[in-house]
């Protein structure tokens, strides 16, 4: 996904969050079958990192960018 980034190319992006997803829902149906804690934490990091991306977004960019002229 970060190649996809540097190469700009939708493709390499969709194939790698396809890869992501599946890394990920295997442990969620065989290993942790029957248990909802596993599903919850995935649930919480998820928000974690899309929080994150907003926060940056509306704070930490402009700082950059009036501070050091960096963050496109």
């Amino acid at each position: 996904m970060v190649a996809s980034v540097w190469l700009r190319s939708s493709v390499f992006l969709i194939v790698g969050a396809l890869g992501c997803y599946a890394d990920v829902s295997y442990p969620a149906f065989e290993v942790f079958a029957g248990g909802l804690g596993f599903v919850f934490a995935l649930a919480a990091i998820g928000l974690a990192i899309v929080g994150s991306a907003v926060a940056y977004q509306r704070a930490f960019r402009p700082w950059l960018r009036e501070t050091m002229g960096i963050g496109g």
